[in-house]
């Protein structure tokens, strides 16, 4: 699945990453697609898990989700602008 992941970026043409964050049940995945593009996957992220210093200021991050659950998304987006990423990417398998 992480080399599924890389042929859709391949695809959308955007910028590789500086940093992967994936949702809950997609740490393996997106260990897949980091290790195929080299860049650092963080802890999976949930709604009880909020550590967002883990992410770099000023970093492009990609979410990767199973799913798209708006209302999770949102919530977590809004955290995460906290911190003054450069851009979030968002990628769903489904």
């Amino acid at each position: 699945m992480g080399s599924f992941l890389w042929i859709q970026w391949d695809r959308l043409g955007w910028p590789l990453p500086d940093q992967i964050l994936p949702f809950r049940g997609m740490l393996q995945i997106a260990q897949e697609f980091g290790d195929l593009i080299q860049r650092p996957v963080l802890p999976a992220f949930s709604s009880s898990i909020q550590d967002i210093e883990m992410v770099s200021e000023d970093a492009r991050l990609l979410l990767v989700s199973k799913v798209l659950d708006e209302n999770e998304i949102k919530h977590v987006v809004r955290d995460l602008t906290e911190i003054f990423p450069k851009k979030i990417d968002l990628l769903t398998l489904f």
